[in-house]
């Protein structure tokens, strides 16, 4: 007689059991490689650095000019308040009453010896307003 060797069955039932619980069991393909999907990930991802990187640039540049014109108008400012303070201090030397006095001599000029006031009649202050109109009495 020959002789078999024995199956231990209760090790083969419990693998068809399983086998059935999990239904029946399919060869998945192997997933396919994406060709070029990393470099359109590395060029989005360049792009959108470089776009970043760009406008950081030109914010900083934008505010340096700002920064430079603040500058050159705080410098402007001062000058020409230098400027007005000289002009002004010019103006009150010449406008000063001894330095007309002083210039009026030196033009051969003088105070008069004789005042001499004179009215005329129908203007200024008390006089009647209607002479100088033009109405009754008038020359014209």
């Amino acid at each position: 007689m020959s002789q078999r060797p024995s199956l231990n069955t209760s090790a083969v039932r419990p693998e068809r059991k399983e086998m059935a619980r999990r239904g029946r069991l399919m060869v998945v393909p192997a997933p396919r490689e994406r060709v070029g999907a990393g470099i359109w990930f590395f060029l989005l991802a360049f792009v959108l650095t470089a776009s970043l990187v760009t406008a950081v640039v030109v914010l900083q540049a934008l505010v340096s000019q700002g920064s430079f014109g603040v500058q050159e108008l705080a410098r402007l400012t001062t000058r020409l308040e230098r400027d007005n303070g000289e002009l002004r201090r010019e103006v009150a030397e010449l406008s000063a009453p001894s330095r007309i006095v002083e210039e009026a001599r030196r033009f051969g000029l003088q105070p008069p010896q004789e005042v001499e006031i004179v009215f005329v009649e129908g203007r200024g202050r008390g006089g009647d307003g209607g002479a100088a109109s033009g109405g009754e009495g008038s020359d014209r």
